[in-house]
């Protein structure tokens, strides 16, 4: 199961994820058809559903520029590079979910706080 959003903010697109999983997983998640889609309610609670709680997630980040689809897409123009993201969702080192999202460069901002001390 692939599923693509596009986020816009002010009517100016922002951002395009897509979201992977197998088929037999997104059965079992309750994914069967678009409209099982809840608002608000992300890949990990879907996961859960189906009683798979990942216990691993690998994170990639990426400053690239953008294909000619991807400018269209976010309307951007030649010269803007883009950020995107990649994540494996994983339980007992067996990926679950793979999603991406590619943002334009200059709209974006991450912040990664992490607890050292938490054990």
């Amino acid at each position: 199961l692939m599923r693509t959003y596009r986020y816009s903010i002010d009517g100016q697109p922002h951002q395009i994820a897509r979201s992977m999983m197998s088929s037999d997983l997104a059965q079992t998640a309750g994914l069967t058809s678009p409209g099982s889609e809840r608002p608000g309610v992300g890949t990990i609670m879907h996961l859960r559903r189906a009683g798979r709680t990942p216990d691993h997630a690998k994170i990639m980040l990426e400053t690239r520029m953008p294909s000619t689809s991807e400018r269209e897409q976010l309307d951007i123009g030649r010269g803007t590079p883009i950020y995107e993201h990649w994540r494996v969702l994983s339980l007992e080192n067996v990926p679950l979910e793979l999603s991406t999202a590619i943002v334009p460069g200059d709209r974006v901002s991450y912040v990664l706080n992490v607890d050292l001390a938490a054990s």
